[in-house]
């Protein structure tokens, strides 16, 4: 997205936020992004991936969406308990 006019820098405050969000910040050594959510932003370009996974029954389906929420649960402490030693550490 060009932006040609200097009164239109408000246009560009979103992509700009994104970037921030994303990148890797010097002192915890995670994105907020990763801090807040465990796990990297999707672009557009990752959605077009979703119809490639394997469909589960019902019951297979319950039983992988619970493993990776505990999963899931387990990387955010230890990206947490990582973050506050990189504080400490900066």
């Amino acid at each position: 997205m060009a932006i040609t006019n200097i009164h239109d820098w408000d246009l560009l405050l979103l992509i700009i936020l994104f970037g921030y969000q994303c990148g890797i910040q010097a002192n915890t050594k995670y994105s907020p992004f990763m801090v807040l959510i465990n796990c990297t932003p999707r672009l557009t370009i990752d959605n077009s991936f979703n119809g490639l996974c394997d469909v589960f029954d019902e019951q297979e389906n319950l039983e992988v969406i619970a493993k990776q929420m505990i999963i899931k649960m387990w990387l955010i402490a230890s990206v947490h308990k990582a973050l506050l030693e990189n504080v400490e550490h900066a």
